[in-house]
Formats: structure tokens, C-alpha cells, sequence
């Protein structure tokens, strides 16, 4: 057996194999920045005797392989709520957004959505745990109830103590 070939082979493919784990992502860099406070294709739909949303932001904190973790949380502030939470990509080349924000009676539901983007880079096949954040300001008090949703499924429901 001739030794050169054979670790030829196995640091290539060594190589080749840990190149796309290696990668960390943030959304502050130039292609990753997914803002939510001027898309158009997100949607907002407000009932006449809720409070009204005068301005909201979307931002992606972070993504990096992870455990595909989906949680969220809220905090209730004097005229704004502020939720924080991490959402599961496929993959590395996964990505969130705000999908639609629902202010009705008292209640906000705030779905976020995870998606591939369009990229050329090579993606790493891991799980992505998405890091984000969103903040929603309102005229008045803020609704007393935050309902949140990962890819249409609930992952927090909480109320103003």
C-alpha cells in the first residue's frame, strides 16, 4: 500500500468534510441583515379597538448551528413589547423574518418565519438556531398579551403581570 496516496485521500477528504462547520453567521454582517421594519411582505392586520402599532423592527441576531432550538420570550415596556427568541433553520443557509404581526383586542400575535436564502455559498447540514430579535411601539399602552409563533406553531403565549 503506498502511505503518501492514502493520506492524500484521508486529509482531503478531512478537509472537505469540516469546511462548511466551521462557519459562524451574523446578521450584521452586508447579506444577512434581515430587517422587518419597511418589508412588503410581511402583514399587519389591527382590529379598531386595539392600541395602535405606530412602528416595528425585525432584526436576525445571529445564526449558527446548533440544537434547533425554538423558544421565545417578552417583555412588556410602557408603550412598546419586545420579543426575543431563536428559531430553527434546516440548515446554515436558513435564515428568519417577520411573517405577519396581528394586533387584535388586546392580544399581539407575531409570527416569525424561518426560510432558505438565496445564496451561492455552500450551506453546512446542521440544524441552525436562528437568533433574533423584535421590538413593536405603540401610540398608547401595548396590548396586554403576546402570542408567538415559529412556522405556525406556538411557542409562547404570555400575558402583562
Amino acid at each position: 500500500m503506498n502511505r503518501r496516496a492514502l493520506l492524500k485521500i484521508i486529509g482531503g477528504s478531512a478537509t472537505f468534510g469540516l469546511a462548511g462547520c466551521i462557519t459562524r453567521r451574523s446578521s450584521r454582517g452586508s447579506e444577512q441583515n434581515d430587517s422587518g421594519s419597511d418589508t412588503g411582505d410581511t402583514d399587519t392586520a389591527t382590529d379598531a379597538d386595539s392600541p395602535t402599532l405606530t412602528n416595528r423592527s425585525f432584526d436576525v441576531v445571529s445564526t449558527e448551528c446548533g440544537a434547533g432550538t425554538n423558544e421565545s420570550s417578552a417583555s412588556f415596556e410602557t408603550a412598546r413589547i419586545r420579543v426575543s427568541g431563536t428559531i430553527t433553520g434546516s440548515d446554515s443557509c436558513y435564515t428568519a423574518k417577520l411573517k405577519r404581526v396581528v394586533n387584535e383586542t388586546g392580544m399581539l400575535t407575531v409570527s416569525i418565519q424561518s426560510y432558505k436564502r438565496e445564496s451561492d455559498s455552500p450551506c453546512s447540514m446542521c440544524l441552525t438556531d436562528i437568533k433574533y430579535d423584535a421590538v413593536f411601539e405603540f401610540e398608547n399602552e401595548p396590548p396586554q398579551q403576546v402570542v408567538v409563533l415559529h412556522d405556525d406553531t406556538e411557542v409562547l403565549n404570555e400575558s402583562r403581570e
